[in-house]
């Protein structure tokens, strides 16, 4: 489990601690948010729960944001039964219940679910290329490596 790292070097690990910084530093939102990024649903799909992060990168807004947490770490009343532990965390969840009026949102408005695949799309297409060039400077480095030994032998 790795730890979510805030502009300004506070750490979480799980999804209460992320809600109440926030909510403790909400001029931290913008920091992580934009048209082209989510870091903290980046965070939850790499850390948490793949299903939530698409929630969160669903959302348009700080406020719409911390309703979607607080909804999926509240477990709906008469559920407690149901309440099971998220694999790594100490996060409460109940099943399937999470935020879907959120998701509901961004599959009924195409526009926002576009929007929502491009910014995910996006940040995945970073990375990929990212992870690319990195491979790519190290087979050159290795392959600079090997023909010296090669040349010396």
């Amino acid at each position: 489990m790795h730890d979510f790292i805030f502009e300004d070097g506070t750490k979480v690990s799980d999804l209460e601690s992320l809600l109440n910084v926030l909510k403790e530093k909400p001029w931290l939102y913008n920091s992580h948010v934009s048209l082209n990024r989510n870091d903290f649903a980046a965070w939850v799909r790499d850390c948490i729960d793949k299903d939530f992060a698409g929630v969160l990168f669903a959302t348009t807004s700080y406020e719409e944001f911390l309703q979607a947490l607080e909804n999926y770490l509240q477990p709906k009343q008469g559920e407690q039964g149901l309440t099971q532990r998220t694999q790594n965390t100490g996060v409460s969840r109940v099943g399937a219940t999470t935020s879907n009026k959120a998701l509901r949102s961004a599959i009924a408005n195409p526009n926002k679910l576009i929007e929502v695949l491009r910014r995910e799309s996006i940040f995945y297409e970073k990375e990929l290329i990212k992870e690319f060039l990195l491979g790519l400077l190290f087979g050159v480095i290795l392959s600079f490596i090997v023909a010296r030994v090669v040349h010396l032998v």
